[in-house]
């Protein structure tokens, strides 16, 4: 039953919010991929999400993109419009989701990562042997996002002070927006943008 109450009140919130966006709803996904060479750091992955729209107008406001790991509070108040931050945990912190909203981030989850496509790649050395590639992946989809501003807690912790993103419902694949922009994106040079700065 909590998860009902849950997951409704996701709807309210979210159904608000999300029509009140729904302008445009083709979404960029960006993910870095950062593999290190003679270390023991696993390959970890960083999401950013931008709005197609924005690209054409040349006003690139790139988000931080949760996939996961995030609260159903976050949820709530980032559909709602208040200040989130996944990585703050309270006692009374609700992590519960009905399992069709769980089900759908798995299915976006595998579209982004099975319909996306190489973008760029960035490789640094250092003196000491370590070294790091940087594999930038893009994906194109439909659906509806939650986007809110960074936590002042977030802000104050990494100097992050965008916006952040979650994915909420009905997502879909747009393959054909790279026939026609794929070279643009091949040619922008990420090697300044900070991917990491929240982890």
């Amino acid at each position: 039953m909590k998860n009902r109450v849950s997951i409704l009140l996701v709807m309210i919130f979210c159904t608000t919010n999300v029509i009140a966006q729904k302008v445009n709803n083709t979404f960029l996904i960006l993910c870095f991929e950062e593999d290190f060479k003679v270390s023991q750091h696993e390959t970890k992955e960083y999401y950013w999400i931008v709005s197609t729209e924005s690209l054409e107008t040349k006003n690139i406001d790139l988000a931080k993109l949760f996939m996961s790991d995030f609260s159903s509070d976050n949820l709530i108040d980032c559909c709602s419009g208040q200040a989130i931050d996944p990585f703050l945990d309270f006692d009374k912190t609700d992590y519960s989701f009905e399992d069709g909203y769980l089900n759908s981030l798995v299915y976006f989850e595998n579209i982004v990562r099975s319909h996306r496509e190489k973008l760029q790649t960035i490789k640094i050395k250092w003196s000491n042997g370590q070294s790091k590639t940087v594999s930038i992946y893009g994906t194109v989809v439909k659906g509806s996002f939650c986007i809110s501003n960074y936590h002042k807690v977030g802000r104050e912790r990494t100097g992050y002070s965008g916006k952040v993103a979650l994915p909420y419902s009905s997502f879909e694949v747009v393959d054909d927006f790279w026939t026609p922009n794929g070279d643009q994106f091949r040619s922008i040079d990420f090697s300044q943008f900070n991917y990491s700065i929240i982890p």
